[in-house]
């Protein structure tokens, strides 16, 4: 438990501090661009925010893979990724597994 709520810190702590980077870059880029003038600026405001977000995410389901490989709960870092990107996507194959004793921790992300 005491590695889950690190992790889930650092990581609700970098998702916040990446929230808010993003908003402040998109507020720039729409100034600068004038994007909110028109819809094709618009559009591009919005697939940048939504890239933005998928950044986001991926570095934090990478950050879990560190974590799982670390640990040893999984065996490579192919393996590490796979399970924290299906696990962060809360689709769970259940194809790949960690061990059992860090099945709660698995739960957490």
């Amino acid at each position: 438990m005491a590695i889950g709520t690190i992790a889930i810190s650092l990581t609700v702590l970098f998702h916040t501090i990446g929230l808010m980077a993003l908003a402040r870059f998109m507020g720039r880029l729409i100034r600068w661009f004038r994007l909110h003038q028109h819809d094709l600026g618009k559009t591009v405001a919005m697939v940048t925010t939504v890239l933005g977000l998928f950044l986001l995410h991926m570095v934090e389901i990478w950050a879990w893979a560190g974590l799982f490989l670390g640990i040893g709960a999984v065996a490579d870092f192919g393996d590490a990724l796979y399970f924290s990107t299906v696990t962060f996507s809360t689709v769970g194959y259940g194809d790949v597994s960690v061990a059992p004793a860090w099945r709660l921790l698995a739960s957490l992300e």
